[in-house]
């Protein structure tokens, strides 16, 4: 999937098949993953950390750019974006 989307990005003509499938299947992982992480996870994390230990997660996290919301999404994704459109 990674490499099929590569390709796309640096502007390779690919079917769309060859990306369509993958991605598909991405999308079902990537949301059952969501699913176990928001009734399982999560609500024990909840239980079980303290507000200190949040505030080290926070803490050790604060550098990290979220990969779709953070700074550097917007050139991340333009190149995809512009195949798409």
């Amino acid at each position: 999937m990674v490499h099929a989307l590569d390709e796309v990005v640096n502007g390779s003509i690919t079917s769309r098949e060859r990306v369509e499938a993958p991605g598909r299947a991405y999308l079902s992982e990537f949301r059952r993953h969501m699913i176990i992480e928001e009734t399982a996870i999560l609500p024990v994390a909840a239980k079980l950390l303290s507000d200190d230990d949040w505030a080290e997660i926070n803490a050790a996290i604060q550098h990290i750019d979220d990969p779709l919301f953070g700074e550097n999404a917007e050139e991340r994704y333009a190149a995809l974006r512009r195949q798409i459109v």
